[in-house]
């Protein structure tokens, strides 16, 4: 993930919460980073609210599929719970 960060201006992404970079890499995977804020221990309740903002990004790109990773620290369980409520 930091290599791809690398190629993002750090005045276009800083990661605030709820904002949003899209990434198109002509052949390779396309990426959506999503800002979570500073907290460093994301929740199942913050994935819970920055679900849309994922949803409404996708949309707009025109993205019929998505893998999501998720900072270390959180269970994929409640990874699951939060994206999916």
């Amino acid at each position: 993930v930091k290599p791809l960060l690398s190629e993002i201006p750090s005045e276009r992404f800083k990661g605030a919460a709820e904002e949003t970079v899209f990434l198109r890499r002509g052949a390779a995977p396309h990426v959506l980073f999503v800002g979570v804020g500073e907290d460093p221990d994301l929740t199942s309740e913050q994935l819970r609210r920055l679900s849309p903002v994922i949803l409404k990004s996708m949309k707009e790109e025109k993205c019929k599929t998505a893998r999501i990773f998720v900072p270390q620290g959180l269970s994929p369980h409640d990874s699951i719970v939060g994206l999916a409520e």
